[in-house]
């Protein structure tokens, strides 16, 4: 079985897990609203909700969590940017 959050990534030499875990509280209410639908109508509930919530989000939502992801990166990138501007402009004023 696979742990909450671990998706199973088809590769050239087999299935191999990665892992994208997700926070259960940056998962939108929407998504939680509709797992909760999902997860009330099962019988037997072998997981806990937060965990059930998460494998689903990560199963569905790769799109989401690439963007996640790509934000992430813009930020760090722009974060990066202002700090090399910042450099410049005092090595221009103490010159």
């Amino acid at each position: 079985e696979n742990d909450p959050g671990v998706v199973e990534e088809a590769v050239e030499s087999g299935a191999e897990k990665k892992e994208v875990r997700k926070s259960f509280a940056t998962i939108p209410f929407e998504q939680k609203k509709r797992a909760k639908k999902i997860y009330d109508g099962f019988a037997v509930k072998d997981m806990s909700f937060e965990d059930f919530c998460i494998e689903l989000y990560a199963l569905e939502s790769p799109a989401l969590m690439q963007a996640d992801l790509q934000d992430i990166v813009l930020e760090k990138q722009d974060r990066c940017r202002q700090q090399f501007a910042s450099q410049r402009n005092i090595e221009k004023h103490l010159n």
